[in-house]
Formats: C-alpha cells, structure tokens, sequence
C-alpha cells in the first residue's frame, strides 16, 4: 500500500508531460539515477548446500539480475519521515517542521539535486491513495505490483 501522501522528484520536461498527459511513466529498474537500486543483487542460498551446484546457481541468479534490470518497471518516489505521519494534529506537524523541515518529503536537498536538475526541477506532491488505486487499475491484470520502501543508511 503507497502512503497517504508521496514525492516524485522530476525535471521540468518529464513534470510538463506527466501534467498535460496526466499520465507516469515507469521506467526501467536498470536506469534508475540511484547506484544502490542499479547495483546487481547477490542471491545466496538459503538451504542446506550439500549438492548445491555454485555454478549453475550463479548463472541462475546472473539471469535473475537481468530480467530485474531489464525487465522490471519502476515509479521513484519519496514520503514523509515517519516521525511527521505519525503527527496527530496540523499543530503538531507544524512544530515537526520547524525543528526539521528536512523531515517532509518535498524538503529532501539531495532528491533535488540528484533527481530535479540540481534544484532546478520540479516536486509533485501525489495523493498516495489515488495512486496505488490508478496503479492497480491499469497494471493488476497484467502485472504484478511490488510496493516497498528503501531503507538507507549511514554505512
């Protein structure tokens, strides 16, 4: 389930078409601009190896990165720092805010510089419960939908 409220850090040129053709494009899992999501996956097994063949199980999961790269389509985008969802009032929001404005999700200085042209580009705030809704509409039948966060850290 998408939350409430999600960012989608663009350029002005993809922003212009997403609003006159009220559409989103996915893109390619392999060409997202975020080294974490491109790097290829190591799968190891999680059973007893005994007879386990090391060979043909690295062919399988070099396969598996590929149809992930190549084959997978991707929406980017960000939320709120849990902290500010889980305010109860706007009152409360607004004191979160100003002890860290960098909690909200159009607030984030490196999404601009990385995903909006160098803070040049455009934030769309998205209504996270039409998304989800329009996502399932359009790919449900052909599709399976995967929705999960990315958890970074400092290591």
């Amino acid at each position: 389930m998408i939350p409430k409220e999600v960012f989608h850090y663009t350029t002005n040129c993809s922003a212009l078409k997403i609003l006159t053709g009220k559409q989103l494009r996915l893109g390619q899992y392999g060409y997202t601009n975020d080294p974490r999501e491109t790097k290829e996956r190591l799968f190891l097994p999680t059973f007893d190896t005994t007879n386990y063949d090391y060979e043909i199980g690295n062919r399988i999961f070099q396969e598996i990165n590929k149809i992930i790269h190549n084959e997978w389509k991707i929406l980017c985008v960000t939320t709120n720092h849990p902290k500010l969802e889980a305010a109860k009032s706007e009152q409360e929001k607004k004191e979160i805010r100003e002890a860290n404005p960098f909690l909200s999700g159009n607030a984030r200085p490196r999404m601009w510089a990385q995903y909006a042209e160098n803070h040049q580009g455009v934030c769309m705030k998205l209504n996270g419960e039409k998304l989800d809704q329009k996502i399932a509409e359009q790919l449900e039948e052909t599709s399976t939908i995967f929705c999960r966060s990315t958890d970074y850290s400092d290591r």
